[in-house]
């Protein structure tokens, strides 16, 4: 009797070790938004082989953003996506960024992404105190790929885009994370579905 108690806990002990050293498998889901989508603002959407186009209908900023099944509000997640230009002329605005945060509207999401003819890398948290900016080598028809981690609980985010680093603060007014999205400005550019990892 005493025998098999001690092989029952022996056995215990053993599944329950190799459980607490298997890797824990990250949860992903992925963000598409589609061409008929709605509650953009100046952005008109098309299908594109990457995933979807967005240009702007009129000069200035132009969004589009989801809101997630369930609220990012704590750990580390990661956002992965590519774009790419699709301007066509030699000369005019190329960017695209990622938007992030708690609400809709521009002020109330992060802005992560590249401004291409100003061959930079950019996070922008709405604070131009705050405003972090990385130089680096570009075309006008460059495809970038890009991961972007969040850590929600020490408020940081940081973006890795074809080997640059760009690394920020993140505000608390912008967390949890409850919508995501695209942003472009007086251009047009090519975005992947957003992979989110947690």
């Amino acid at each position: 009797m005493k025998t098999n108690a001690l092989k029952t806990l022996l056995t215990s002990c053993a599944v329950l070790t190799l459980l607490m050293t298997m890797p824990v498998q990250a949860q992903e889901s992925v963000v598409t938004i589609k061409p008929d989508a709605k509650g953009g603002h100046n952005v008109e959407l098309a299908e594109h082989e990457m995933g979807i186009e967005i240009k702007n209908k009129d000069k200035g900023d132009g969004l589009i953003v989801t809101e997630l099944k369930e609220p990012i509000s704590s750990g580390v997640v990661t956002f992965k996506l590519s774009y790419q230009s699709t301007m066509t002329q030699p000369k005019g605005y190329r960017n695209g960024m990622i938007l992030m945060g708690s609400k809709r509207g521009a002020g109330n999401l992060v802005a992560v992404g590249t401004l291409i003819g100003g061959r930079a890398h950019v996070i922008n948290v709405r604070d131009k105190k705050l405003l972090k900016n990385v130089k680096a080598e570009m075309k006008n028809d460059t495809k970038f790929d890009a991961v972007i981690t969040v850590d929600i609980d020490a408020k940081t985010i940081k973006l890795d885009v074809n080997g640059t680093t760009v690394e920020n603060q993140l505000p608390s007014k912008f967390l949890p994370i409850k919508f995501v999205g695209y942003s472009v400005a007086n251009t047009s550019t090519a975005f992947s579905p957003i992979t989110i990892s947690k």
